[in-house]
C-alpha cells in the first residue's frame, strides 16, 4: 500500500514538474518572441529614420549649393564694383546690376525636422553606429549653427554699413535704355569708407562661403554612412 502511495506521489510530482517546465518554456519563448519583435521593429524604425534623414539632407544639400553659389555671386559683384571703370559708359547698367547683386538676401533654412524629433524623443538611442550619431550631432548642432553665425555676421555688414552708405551716396534713375546716375561715380568708388566697407563685406562673404563648404563636406560624409547602414 505504501509503495502504491509513493508511486502516485512520484507521478503527481512528475506531472507538476512537467507543467512547470512547460510554463517556463512558454515564458521563455514569449520573452524571446517579444525581444525578436522589438528588435525587428527597432530595425524597421531605424531604417525609416535613416531614409527620412537622407531625404532631409538631400534637400539641405541642394539649398546649400545654391546659397554657396549666391555668396560667390555677391563676391563677383563686389569685385566688379570695385574695379568699375567710370569712363566706360556702356557698363553703367552692369554697375547698377552689380550693386543690386551685392545686396542679395541669403537665408539658410535647414530641413532638420527628423533630427530634432529624434534628438528630443531619444530616438537616436536605437542608432548603434556611434560614428553616425556623432557626425549628425556635429552637422546639425555645430556646422549649421556656424552657417547661421556667419550669415548674421555678413548681414550685419550689409544692413548696418553697406546699404545705408549706398542709399545715401548713390542714386540711379531708371531710363528706357540704361539707368542715369545722379552721382559722381569716380568719387563714389574712390571713397575710402565705401571701399573699406566692401572689403569687410567681402571678408564676411568669404567666411560665410567657408561655413557652407565645411557643412557640405560633413553632409556628404553623413550621407555615405547612411548609405552603408541601409545596405
Amino acid at each position: 500500500m505504501k509503495s502504491k502511495t509513493n508511486k502516485n506521489t512520484t507521478k503527481r510530482l512528475g506531472r507538476y514538474l512537467a507543467e512547470i517546465l512547460v510554463i517556463i518554456i512558454g515564458i521563455t519563448l514569449s520573452f524571446a518572441l517579444n525581444e525578436w519583435n522589438k528588435s525587428r521593429n527597432d530595425h524597421k524604425a531605424y531604417e525609416n529614420h535613416l531614409e527620412n534623414l537622407s531625404s532631409d539632407l538631400e534637400i539641405d544639400f541642394k539649398q546649400m549649393k545654391s546659397d554657396s553659389k549666391s555668396v560667390n555671386d555677391i563676391k563677383r559683384n563686389l569685385i566688379y564694383t570695385l574695379k568699375y571703370d567710370p569712363m566706360n559708359r556702356d557698363s553703367v547698367p552692369k554697375l547698377s546690376g552689380a550693386i543690386d547683386g551685392i545686396m542679395s538676401y541669403i537665408n539658410f533654412l535647414p530641413n532638420n525636422n527628423t533630427f530634432r524629433m529624434l534628438n528630443s524623443t531619444g530616438g537616436l538611442g536605437i542608432f548603434k553606429n556611434k560614428k553616425l550619431v556623432s557626425e549628425l550631432n556635429q552637422l546639425y548642432q555645430y556646422d549649421y549653427a556656424y552657417i547661421e553665425m556667419m550669415e548674421k555676421q555678413k548681414d550685419q555688414v550689409l544692413y548696418s554699413h553697406l546699404m545705408p552708405f549706398l542709399y545715401e551716396e548713390i542714386y540711379f534713375e531708371d531710363a528706357l535704355t540704361y539707368p542715369k546716375i545722379r552721382t559722381d561715380i569716380k568719387a563714389f568708388l574712390n571713397n575710402k569708407k565705401f571701399r573699406n566697407i566692401c572689403l569687410d563685406y567681402q571678408g564676411a562673404c568669404d567666411s560665410h562661403h567657408w561655413s557652407y563648404t565645411r557643412a557640405l563636406k560633413r553632409l556628404k560624409k553623413v550621407q555615405e554612412i547612411i548609405k552603408e547602414e541601409l545596405k
